[in-house]
């Protein structure tokens, strides 16, 4: 049986890139496009695998404000994925199944896959599902999304739920996103071991809002300071809360231990986490959460607030699940982790992430979805 040929939608994602080499792994040629303001290209620096192809289209200028010309907006943005799928056969096998990810945007590609008559595969990411902030609009995209779609994916149990509470009544298959942990598991630890004589490396990922509720971190780490006064706090995003952030860490007198390091991409990321020994997770919500497997890809032990997607597998695969929203157990756990983290431990977490959640974990899922036998 030929290959199926997979058009997978929302190429700029480090985390749909990822789904594309679970594609490719499940036997699929995959071709990873997303829409750009310049002419198409074939391309590549940004190819996340040899297995991969990267295709752009052009994408029509978008009016703002967008809540006034979204009529014109979905017009546009429909005409160029048109336009793009019908000049995509040259030189290419025949497309066999389109994937979507995200519903917002992804009820276009479903009238598109409905006049082609190819099969749609959608994958649902969208936080805003989890915090109950979808719109009317959001909501009858979503609906008409699953309704047609011959898979559904949900990347977590609680984003499946909320799902079913808007009303999209069919099978959701639950499975997780896969991370592309060789980067971080490939790498050799540099980070101290036994821990506590140096003082705990702690890190933490993610964008400088309410949301991740980095001053939670902050605190409990000025406590850890008190018993381990040679740690580190690594910060790395970006966001509007950052002045804030710095102002609470020198009020707090932690300064001097703290490092904001903005946004950084996956090679750097990964270097960081060699380098620490902890990854401290305080988030209200998630709808997955990526970087906690980064992480563990990594070894390392994650001490996290129970906030939905994986922070609940911290127990299993490595780290602390503070029941409470309290600082001063955050700091208790963060502080128990280090005092008790050794080398032979961190490969173990490495071991149980990559059996969870690696492409290849991921792959016989898709393989159903797009009829590999």
């Amino acid at each position: 049986m030929p290959k199926p040929h997979v058009v997978m939608f929302g190429g700029r994602f480090t985390f749909v890139q990822d789904w594309a080499r679970a594609a490719a792994a499940a036997g699929a040629e995959v071709s990873l496009v997303e829409g750009q303001k310049r002419p198409s290209s074939v391309g590549t620096p940004s190819n996340p695998s040899s297995e991969v192809a990267v295709r752009n289209y052009e994408n029509s200028l978008k009016f703002r404000p967008s809540r006034v010309f979204w009529p014109l907006n979905e017009r546009l943005s429909e005409r160029s994925i048109r336009h793009f799928m019908t000049g995509f056969g040259a030189g290419t096998r025949p497309v066999t199944h389109l994937h979507t990810h995200f519903y917002s945007g992804a009820h276009i590609v479903t009238r598109i896959a409905d006049d082609l008559g190819l099969p749609l595969i959608h994958t649902e990411h969208s936080s805003a599902i989890i915090g109950g902030h979808v719109s009317r609009r959001g909501r009858l995209n979503l609906l008409e999304i699953c309704e047609q779609a011959k898979t559904v994916f949900a990347v977590s149990e609680p984003l499946a739920d909320a799902m079913c509470d808007l009303g999209v009544a069919r099978e959701i298959e639950v499975v997780p996103n896969p991370v592309n942990l060789e980067l971080f598991a490939s790498r050799q630890p540099t980070a101290e071991y036994p821990v506590a004589e140096h003082g705990g490396r702690f890190v933490t990922i993610g964008w400088l809002i309410p949301r991740k509720d980095h001053a939670a971190i902050l605190r409990a780490f000025a406590a850890v300071m008190v018993e381990l006064p040679r740690s580190s706090l690594t910060i790395i995003g970006d966001g509007k809360l950052r002045s804030e952030l710095l102002t609470l860490s020198e009020s707090l007198g932690i300064a001097g231990s703290v490092r904001f390091l903005g946004s950084l991409d996956r090679v750097a990321v990964a270097r960081i986490l060699d380098e620490s020994h902890c990854y401290i997770h305080a988030s209200k919500a998630e709808t997955f959460g990526v970087t906690l497997v980064e992480a563990w890809g990594a070894g390392l032990p994650v001490v996290t607030f129970p906030c939905g997607g994986v922070s609940g597998l911290a127990d299993v695969i490595g780290g602390t699940v503070v029941t409470q929203r309290d600082d001063g157990l955050l700091a208790q756990a963060m502080v128990e982790q280090v005092r008790t983290a050794s080398l032979d431990q961190r490969f173990d977490v490495r071991r149980r992430a990559a059996e969870r959640f690696a492409p290849s974990a991921v792959a016989k899922a898709l393989a159903g979805a797009y009829d590999v036998l």
